[in-house]
């Protein structure tokens, strides 16, 4: 009876710990895969806000829509870069949470062929992640800048909102298009880095041939 009852623990405790590594690994991927979509939705918020800047000097007429339509989409862009900062500090949570969970399930595997075979796949998935958070780490240093040319180009446009105040800055708005093109490049490696890490994350096998 007590043999029965003391299996029965073991099949509990191993149960329970293998729904937790479960859970830890679903969240990661689900907040990775978040993080991808919100970095995603932030890029196309800051290239509708240079477009917004870009349409706004080629316009005739009523300068006022147009600039409107310029400072509501550089706060859209900061709302969604907020946002982008969240996710990837959920991301960060959850990588550490599952991270640590793993590795306090290798260590109490018995088999040492299994246990080295659990470490080395578990130390490929921390290289993939850091390797994705290092894609992403350059974006403030290149958004950053961005934003503050866009606030400062709204400020001084809002006291010299006409078609020579426009040209007066012509100069610094190409600035602001050339850094976005700079921009490009790391975003989407990360966001790519991002979705091959969610994917890979995602307890599904591919389909048969």
């Amino acid at each position: 009876m007590r043999w029965r009852m003391a299996v029965s623990a073991l099949a509990a405790t191993t149960l329970a710990a293998s729904l937790l590594a479960q859970s830890t690994q679903d969240r990661l991927a689900a907040s990775v895969k978040a993080a991808a979509e919100q970095f995603q939705g932030t890029r196309t918020d800051l290239q509708n806000t240079i477009g917004a800047l870009n349409d706004l000097g080629k316009q005739t007429g009523d300068l006022r829509p147009a600039y409107d339509r310029y400072t509501d989409s550089i706060e859209k862009t900061r709302s969604s870069a907020g946002l982008a900062a969240k996710f990837a500090d959920t991301m960060s949570a959850d990588s550490k949470t599952y991270f640590d969970s793993w590795k306090s399930e290798i260590d109490g595997i018995s088999n040492s062929d299994i246990k080295k075979a659990s470490a080395k796949r578990m130390k490929a998935v921390q290289k993939q992640y850091d390797d994705v958070v290092k894609q992403l780490k350059p974006l403030p240093s290149l958004f950053n800048p961005m934003m503050s040319d866009l606030d400062d180009l709204k400020k001084a446009l809002g006291m010299d909102l006409t078609p020579g105040g426009l040209k007066s800055l012509s100069k610094s708005v190409k600035k602001t298009n050339e850094a976005l093109v700079e921009f490009q490049e790391p975003v989407v490696k990360g966001i790519m880095g991002l979705d091959k890490l969610s994917a890979d994350l995602t307890p599904s096998a591919p389909a048969a041939n």
